[in-house]
């Protein structure tokens, strides 16, 4: 699954009512933990899924590459039960 919200829609709350809609209907199910890997430079994300209670549990560093510059992706994780 992919998240995205346009550059235009930033700061209007659409990520976060999208997480809790996300995180209130995973919570019905037997889902114990969410995994997600986050662009390390995206900080609004990181913020957006540290406010819901994602940690980092690790980086990699040369995790896409793109027009041959390589960018890292953090991955963290959230413990639901």
């Amino acid at each position: 699954m992919r998240m995205y919200v346009s550059h235009e829609q930033n700061g209007k709350g659409i990520a976060t009512k999208l997480m809790q809609v996300i995180k209130r209907n995973i919570c019905i199910h037997t889902i114990e933990q969410i995994h997600l890997w986050l662009n390390s430079a995206n900080r609004r994300s990181k913020n957006l899924y540290e406010k819901f209670g994602f940690q980092t549990c690790g980086t990699d560093e040369r995790a896409i590459r793109w027009d041959n510059i390589f960018f890292s992706e953090d991955f963290v994780s959230l413990q639901l039960r």
